[in-house]
């Protein structure tokens, strides 16, 4: 994507675009899916679950509120707080978890800070904010949680949008700062994700979207929707899809009980 790239954005409730039916009338056969609910009973270690994912060796990973927990198809192996191993995930609320290329499990919690976890090692480590040193994140609020094609690790935080190098654990900073074009729209950063190009897609507490060059850690664009009625204010999602389309769910403001979602197609 040129850094001239435009966008255009439609926004659809999903009542409408996510469970039409009109969507496979060419369909003689409907599809037919197997169902099965994991819960606490079959080993979960809570029924609050804050995220998942699937790493390259099949394994299933499950972030809850009290902790990490892998799952194997059959069995579950819980690396959850106790006094056993007091080094584990603590119990509370988690936001976001993504796996690096070494396959490291990073985690961002809405409290404590972030998280990583060696699945080989069986290990963790814990980023927290230490006022005063400046070689650590900018907040221990963290919103979201992205990896970069660099191995860089971006944290989305209440503060800023902080870059973490795991190989020498050195943090860079990025703040708003008013009458800087090419800093972020503003220091609460609530979604983060990259695109095709290592650039990131970053949702501020500012109406719009902030494009950001992940190499010269400065603004590349400003977009905003020109309609309110399709806003970023309620956003809970940013992701990256196919042809470098990014899609952005939110609520509505004046009807939060739906759901808008906004693609954003880049064009010359």
């Amino acid at each position: 994507m040129s850094d001239n790239s435009w966008i255009k954005c439609w926004g659809f409730f999903s009542a409408a675009f996510l469970f039409s039916m009109h969507s496979y009338p060419q369909l003689s056969v409907a599809p037919q899916f197997d169902f099965r609910q994991i819960i606490a009973d079959q080993g979960l270690s809570s029924n609050a679950l804050c995220s998942m994912l699937q790493d390259k060796n099949g394994f299933l990973w499950f972030l809850t509120r009290q902790g990490l927990d892998r799952y194997d198809g059959y069995t579950f192996k819980k690396y959850c707080y106790s006094m056993d191993h007091p080094d584990y995930l603590v119990s509370g609320d988690y936001d976001d978890m993504v796996q690096d290329s070494q396959g490291i499990i990073w985690i961002g919690a809405n409290e404590t800070g972030v998280w990583s976890f060696d699945p080989v090692a069986e290990s963790f480590k814990h980023y927290l904010h230490e006022p005063g040193n400046s070689n650590s994140v900018s907040d221990d609020g963290t919103t979201s949680i992205t990896v970069d094609k660099k191995g860089k690790v971006w944290i989305a935080n209440y503060k800023g949008l902080d870059e973490l190098d795991p190989r020498t654990e050195n943090f860079k900073h990025f703040y708003h700062l008013n009458g800087d074009s090419s800093t972020i729209s503003n220091s609460f950063v609530k979604r983060i994700c990259t695109d095709d190009d290592d650039n990131l897609w970053i949702v501020t507490a500012a109406p719009g979207i902030d494009y950001f060059n992940s190499l010269t850690g400065k603004m590349i664009h400003h977009f905003n929707y020109g309609s309110t009625e399709f806003s970023t204010d309620k956003a809970c999602s940013v992701s990256s899809g196919k042809n470098n389309n990014i899609w952005i769910g939110s609520t509505m403001p004046a009807e939060p009980h739906f759901i808008c979602i906004i693609r954003i197609t880049p064009f010359d």
